[in-house]
């Protein structure tokens, strides 16, 4: 069974590799379009990178989405 690709960059960043979470994540933004947890993964895979702006942005998505959580 594959395993689901939001899983897969989890582990990833577990591992500290944020650059490759990234890249997995970031070809598949038709796929997960209105799903809170990609946008909070990829946030803070690009804050680990060093990219704050995009990170900013994607946090931004996430919060549209789903404004109460409190993992944001």
């Amino acid at each position: 069974m594959s395993r689901n690709v939001l899983d897969v960059a989890r582990r990833l960043m577990k591992r500290r590799k944020f650059a490759d979470a990234l890249t997995l994540l970031e070809g598949r933004s038709e796929i997960y379009e209105d799903n809170f947890d990609y946008y909070l993964l990829l946030g803070t895979a690009c804050l680990y990178v060093g990219d704050a702006g995009t990170a900013m942005a994607y946090y931004n998505k996430a919060r549209a989405i789903k404004i109460t959580d409190m993992n944001l």
